[in-house]
Order: structure tokens, then sequence, then C-alpha cells
């Protein structure tokens, strides 16, 4: 059967590891590109003139390209022995209205009468899939492009019905809630912490244990790997900040003020976060302060308090001089560590603020905690760009995907949702866990998305 690739938009071929093993050599043929704005009718021209020269066997007209036919490609075999062929796309599209509604673009026929209308019945099968009028030719490209695309959709994102959503591994282990997850730089561990007072360390790509970090420094609230990969960052409830060697599972350093408190009554840190240098720790919690600590010495480089009130959330921003802190107030904290003072304060969520993230390119900054909405802000001039509303009541976790094209949004309802950063709209819901989701991580290549769950395990999605 010959396939014709066809790209709508900025629609990328797949990679081979992306399709099913029996349509692994899709990845290498030459594709169609087919702009949905004002080059819509010359590609479809020259799409429809590349198929006529594959359907009626003639020679393509003189100084037109000619698009190779490909060979067939044999698809995996679905119930009742027939065949379905999808086609190629690496995330999900709408369907452009322009192919909708595709005979009204003919702006040269459009007053003429179609002969595609005809009542009489085509003598043969080609004129029934392949019209003699080019506005029954668009009509049947048009169909033919609606359903190889819900085909590729479906495929492309694992199967259908009651697969779809499913995490590709449940990594199952602790005892108590998953309260923290992040990926290290190069994507292939996953460290969790947990309220059972450890920290696991997994293989990201096939869900092995690879070790336990165990302790007696109370529950664990937060884990960040440094950018090195080689060392990881916890932070527990108890006031301890612990460096550990992330090959031997070795505790290597502590961060510790020189408060006048004991070490037994430090304040709670609820959440940490490193620097895009990895030179700096900041971390917040309870005691109405944000520190920033130079995470080689353990030395105090800044505080930054707000207005009696618990951060429950921190975040580095790109330029790794900005600092943006949530509150249980419902407010968001802004403050350029290196001149040591406060940038702005965001208000207007109406409830305790539990997550805050920052786009990868620091134009955004996003936040959400007590009810079901989610506020993104324009990071440089604290103006308000739109609110996202959650299917959950109380939401506890949000992240940017490393293109800065997707939010992921966990909370209470035990289900992850996958939203376009940009319009709001719900991409997908991912489903697994049995309760609240805590923590959410993006592998840093992007393909995978992480999640710390109430019910004990961490769960992995696949989400290019």
């Amino acid at each position: 059967m010959p396939i014709i690739p066809v790209l709508i938009g900025s629609t990328k071929m797949p990679t081979a590891e992306q399709l099913p093993p029996g349509l692994k050599d899709f990845a290498f043929r030459n594709a169609v590109k087919v702009d949905t704005g004002l080059d819509f009718d010359y590609h479809m021209d020259r799409l429809i003139r590349a198929m006529d020269v594959i359907l009626e066997k003639k020679s393509p007209p003189s100084g037109e390209t000619k698009i190779p036919t490909p060979p067939p490609v044999k698809p995996p075999p679905l119930a009742g022995n027939s065949y379905a062929t999808p086609a190629p796309s690496s995330k999900s599209h709408k369907i452009p209205a322009a192919l909708v509604s595709a005979p009204n673009l003919d702006r040269g026929a459009k007053d003429k009468p179609s002969s595609s209308s005809s009542s009489v019945v085509p003598a043969t099968w080609t004129n029934v899939l392949w019209p003699a009028s080019r506005n029954g030719r668009i009509v049947r490209a048009a169909v033919a492009g609606v359903i190889v695309i819900l085909l590729a959709v479906v495929v492309l994102n694992g199967g259908t019905g009651a697969d779809r959503g499913k995490p590709l591994l449940t990594l199952p282990g602790h005892t108590a809630a998953v309260t923290s997850v992040a990926y290290s730089p190069n994507s292939q561990l996953i460290v969790s912490g947990s309220s059972d007072r450890s920290l696991k360390i997994w293989d990201a790509e096939n869900g092995r244990l690879v070790r336990t970090l165990p302790g007696d420094f109370g529950a664990v609230s937060s884990v960040a790997f440094l950018p090195d990969g080689r060392e990881i960052v916890s932070a527990s409830l108890n006031g301890a900040i612990i460096i550990w060697n992330a090959e031997t599972g070795q505790p290597v350093r502590s961060l510790r003020s020189n408060a006048n408190y004991s070490w037994q009554s430090s304040p709670s840190v609820h959440s940490i976060a490193v620097s895009p240098d990895g030179k700096r720790v900041a971390s917040g919690g309870s005691g109405s302060t944000v520190t920033i600590w130079n995470d080689s010495s353990g030395e105090v480089l800044g505080t930054f308090r707000g207005h009696d009130e618990d951060f429950e959330s921190v975040a580095f921003a790109p330029d790794g001089k900005t600092v943006v802190a949530g509150s249980k107030e419902g407010m968001i904290h802004i403050w350029d560590t290196l001149a040591g003072k406060a940038l702005r304060t965001l208000t207007g969520h109406s409830g305790r603020i539990l997550s805050v993230a920052i786009s990868p390119d620091g134009k955004r900054l996003a936040g959400g905690g007590g009810g079901n909405a989610v506020m993104v802000w324009d990071a440089t001039s604290g103006a308000l760009l739109r609110t996202l509303t959650s299917g959950s009541s109380d939401v506890d976790s949000i992240a940017f995907s490393p293109d800065g094209r997707r939010l992921a949004i966990g909370g209470n309802d035990a289900v992850v949702e996958l939203m376009d950063a940009d319009s709001g709209q719900m991409l997908r819901s991912l489903n697994g866990h049995s309760g609240a989701v805590r923590s959410l991580a993006f592998s840093p290549d992007g393909k995978r998305l992480a999640a710390g769950s109430d019910d004990n395990t961490v769960d992995v999605w696949a989400v290019w």
C-alpha cells in the first residue's frame, strides 16, 4: 500500500523509537508539507498532482518535482485480519479548519458547479476513491487526512480505550506518601523523597530501584539534582538540608545557619531549588524566610523575609539571580538575590500557594494551590496572562515542560492534567495514581513526566 506522509503546519516526523515495530521504517520516508495558511492551495495542488501520478500512473507535468512513491509499509494486524495505516505525527494536533472546508478554498472555481455532485456511480474503484474533479479530490484528501491523523494519535499515544493515559512505569517501594520527585540532568535517573524519611534513586528507563538513602533526618519534603548530576540535595520537615553523593548514596555535607536555635528546633523546610549554575540552593518553609545557601561551603548568602507567612514552594529563574516563592497567604514574592532586594509581589490567588513554576525562557510564572485555579503571570511585568481551571479542588504541584509549551498540573483528585501552556487547552489526562499527586517533574529531554503521590508510588508517563 503506497503511503505519502503529510505534515500539516509545524508537525514533525516521529523518530523510529517513537513508532511501533511494524512502522519504524516510516520515520525515514520523505514527507510532504502542507501549510494551513496562505500557501494551502499551492501545497494541496502539489499533493493532489503527486497522488494523481501514483493512482492514475501518469507522468507529472513538465517542471513539476516528482514525489517518489515510497515502498509499502506493512502495519501491525488488527482484529479481523484487517489493517490500519496510521500517518506520522509526533504530537496531537487539531484538524485545521482549512481541511474541513477545503472546497471553499478553490477560489478559482467557487462559482462553478462541482462535477463530484453527479449521481452517476463511477465505473471504477479509482474514480470512487479519487474523483476527476479538483473539488472532489480535495474533499477525499481532507477526509483521508482526518482519518489518518486520528489513527496516528491513537498509535503514537499508546493505544486506545483504557490504555490511553496509563503510566509506562510505576515505582513502588516507599511506605508513605511520595512528596517530591526529580530527574537527573541526563534523564537517566529519578530521585524520590518520602514522608517515610527516605530517598530512593531509580533507573528512569526501566523503573529498577538503584539504591535507597535512609536516614534519621525526618520526613523528606523536597529533592533536587545538582546540574552536574553527581549530587542530590534533600530537605526535611525537621529543617535538615543534606547534599548526597548520587553514586554512593552517602551524605556529603549539610547546610546549617548560625541562628540561635538548636538543630532539633530548626524551622521546617518545605521546598528547595537549585540555581542553574549549581552553586546556590534556595530553601523556604516555616519562619517566614527564604534562605540562599552556598551549596559547597554551607554558608548563608542571603535571607529574604515575607509577611509572617510560611513558604510552601520556591524556584530559581533561568537567569540564576531571581528567586520566586509562594506562600500560604496566597502571595508570590519575587526577589533579586544578587542585589538583595524585593522586585514585586503577585496577588490575586484566592487560596494558599502550594506550588510555583517558571517557564524555561523565564518569561512566565505559574502558581497554584488552594482551589482549582492555576494563575499564569508575565514574570517581568507581573501582569496576569491567564487563569487555568484544574479538575482538582486543590492543586499541589505544577511543572513546565522543557520546551515551555506544556504545563502539568497535579492535585488531590489523583489525576495529572497536561495543558497547553499558552492557550490553557487540556491536552491529556494522565491516570494511574489512587492518591493526591504531590510532585511533578519532566525529564530534561521532555519525553517523560514523573509524579509522586500519597499512594506511596511514583508513576512515569510518556509525554512526547
